[in-house]
């Protein structure tokens, strides 16, 4: 998975919840994000080997506990089978 900032830093981080809307995702340095940051993640879940589900999520931060960080999903696009 891939966080993008708006100033166009790319972060890789894991995903360790997955809610209906949003996710508790995980980074390896504490993170540098601040509760309200507006974020663009992208996600890919091996749900099919052969069918990758795949999209990507407008998103707001509201939480942060040194390197996990929870982000409450606003807007996007989820599809099976179409890699990003």
């Amino acid at each position: 998975m891939a966080v993008h900032t708006s100033s166009g830093e790319t972060i890789r981080a894991t995903a360790v919840n997955i809610s209906s809307g949003g996710m508790l995702l995980h980074v390896g340095q504490p993170s540098q994000f601040c509760v309200d940051q507006e974020v663009t993640v992208e996600v890919e879940l091996p749900d099919d080997p052969g069918k990758p589900f795949s999209g990507w999520g407008v998103a707001g931060i509201v939480r942060i506990e040194g390197s996990r960080f929870g982000i409450h999903l606003q807007a996007g696009t989820f599809v099976p089978g179409t890699p990003i």
